[in-house]
């Protein structure tokens, strides 16, 4: 039984703005975690980032990128004195620049120094009181067989969480999630430590997630994202809800989200490039060559992309 439901955070899209409107019209979702916020030499957050911190939210969790233990330690800092108790190190993300400069998924890469990293932060953590860490991570970035060694490195330090995208590195999104890497990574995860296991991966409707706990029925926590931009709801229904007026309330939210992206951007064509990026995403269960998604891609104003998603959403 799923007890606990997290948002994933998407780079570009589940920033503060759409995580304010989303949460006043649909609700399932028991914890946000940031787009993962930048660490430089300079100790700074930039402006961009510490809007999606500040001011203190109760269910967000706050993730980082970084690879150097000084930075982390850092930023762990900062987000201490902001209020949160606890933070995420992304150790999944697969984008090109991110892995050549061996942070995220490109982390993976190096076994040694990923424990060297957990070893001298955590050694500091207790110390200074920091706040509890928990990581998302992938099966490896080379090869599945990473999986198992992978996840002793985690059962060696006392983790909050670990959440699981059963993927390679080098796989970005494609294929499908390798289910028995996650199930080594679970099987010495579990007895570990005291920290909980959360699957990530290709949850994109109810019967996903019911396979899912057909086949590891002892999974209490998810994390989704793509899945929540195709039905807002999924939250709802995996909560054994019965969702009503859902045509209705996502053309509310879309036009509230466009006014809000209205007061933080810089005109009308910035806004309608970030509700078609969001929109290339809620639209994926339809088809791509239909006549109303080809209406919202070619939309020049709020009334036309509006018009056009509603005929899909209503």
């Amino acid at each position: 039984m799923i007890k606990n439901i997290a948002f994933a955070p998407l780079e570009g899209i589940t920033t503060h703005t759409f995580r304010n409107v989303y949460k006043k019209h649909f609700h399932g979702v028991d914890f946000y975690f940031s787009p993962f916020l930048g660490i430089n030499h300079t100790h700074k957050f930039m402006t961009r980032d510490r809007q999606e911190y500040l001011p203190y939210q109760e269910d967000l969790i706050p993730q980082v990128l970084t690879n150097k233990a000084e930075d982390f330690l850092w930023a762990a800092q900062a987000l201490k004195n902001a209020g949160y108790d606890e933070i995420n190190l992304n150790l999944g993300c697969p984008s090109g620049t991110v892995v050549s400069k061996g942070r995220g998924s490109g982390f993976l890469k190096d076994p040694f120094a990923l424990d060297r990293f957990f070893d001298e932060i955590f050694s500091k953590a207790g110390s200074d009181n920091l706040p509890r860490l928990s990581v998302k991570t992938r099966i490896g970035y080379d090869d599945a067989n990473e999986a198992g060694d992978l996840a002793r490195i985690y059962a060696s330090y006392p983790f909050s969480e670990i959440i699981i995208h059963p993927r390679l590195g080098k796989d970005n999104y494609k294929g499908t999630p390798n289910m028995d890497a996650f199930k080594t990574m679970y099987e010495v995860l579990k007895g570990a430590g005291d920290f909980k296991v959360t699957y990530n991966g290709d949850l994109f409707a109810l019967s996903d997630v019911e396979r899912l706990l057909k086949d590891c029925p002892e999974i209490e926590r998810i994390m989704m994202g793509r899945g929540l931009l195709r039905d807002p709801y999924l939250a709802a229904r995996i909560k054994g809800e019965d969702p009503t007026n859902e045509g209705p309330v996502i053309c509310a939210f879309l036009r509230d989200l466009f006014d809000e992206y209205a007061k933080v951007l810089s005109g009308e064509k910035d806004v309608l490039f970030k509700m078609k990026d969001l929109l290339i995403y809620m639209t994926q269960g339809f088809l791509s060559d239909s006549k109303e998604v080809k209406r919202i891609k070619k939309a020049r104003s709020k009334e036309e992309i509006l018009l056009a998603a509603g005929s899909l959403f209503v």
